[in-house]
């Protein structure tokens, strides 16, 4: 198991490396990071699967982080102040080591963290077959104003974030740049049929998404919605949020939430 470590501090980072090292010794630490700006490319960069987070002083904004966190497919262990962190965290959705560091404690979260990186690494399996068998969207822009010749774009799975269903219509939101969001004259049976890729969701009779571009979600008795990554927030009907949360469940459990 490799692990990373951040922290602001170095000598409190080389005591928890220490404390991991002695305790369990199938943890090798790979990499300390001391600032952000590194340890966002480190994951972006898909270098960290693991990493032992040093929250100093929570702030709101450690929960951003979270998210960031869940988007690069990196397992989080927020290492902290009982009190400080627990504060901060949801213990249901996060793994969290408090100080004073023990056996007991480490020995606790140490299956949790070896379900989640199992259970992370389906998922990748899953997103990389559903890859590798699919066939780019082809979608007509707007017609050449001189010859009247429809020139057509091609958008690859993972570009695409979600299709919206409109009057009769099919808009498809996507993440190329300086390309307005294309028209379809298809059901969205008929292009969920057509793709063929088990990552997209019918969230709604509305709306088929591509469920690697969900940052965040809400799932309960009185709402449901999603966030993808453009910003948008789509709703969830209350019919489909039991099914849509035991997706979640089997193929993102870094992004579950306690319902």
């Amino acid at each position: 198991m490799t692990a990373a470590i951040a922290s602001t501090n170095q000598e409190e980072a080389a005591l928890l490396a220490g404390f991991l090292t002695r305790s369990y010794r199938e943890i090798t630490i790979s990499d300390y990071y001391y600032d952000f700006a590194s340890l966002h490319h480190a994951m972006k960069t898909g270098k960290i699967s693991l990493l032992f987070y040093d929250v100093k002083t929570p702030r709101d904004n450690d929960r951003n982080f979270a998210t960031i966190a869940r988007k690069y497919n990196v397992l989080v262990v927020y290492v902290g102040e009982h009190d400080r962190i627990c504060d901060l965290f949801n213990l249901v959705e996060e793994i969290l080591l408090t100080k004073p560091y023990s056996l007991k404690k480490l020995a606790e979260i140490i299956p949790l963290i070896n379900v989640r990186l199992h259970d992370m690494s389906e998922a990748m399996h899953l997103l990389r077959d559903a890859a590798g068998h699919e066939q780019p969207v082809r979608v007509a822009r707007k017609p050449d104003k001189f010859y009247h010749i429809n020139k057509y774009e091609r958008f690859k799975h993972s570009e695409i974030i979600y299709f919206e269903a409109d009057e009769g219509n099919t808009y498809m939101h996507h993440v190329k740049k300086g390309i307005n969001n294309p028209k379809e004259r298809k059901s969205l049976d008929k292009i969920e049929i057509e793709l063929d890729n088990p990552l997209f969701y019918r969230i709604s009779r509305k709306h088929l998404v591509h469920t690697i571009h969900i940052i965040d979600y809400t799932y309960n008795h009185d709402e449901g919605w999603i966030k993808v990554n453009n910003g948008d927030v789509l709703d969830i009907p209350v019919d489909n949020r039991k099914a849509f949360f035991n997706f979640m469940l089997e193929n993102y459990p870094g992004l579950v939430k306690n319902c």
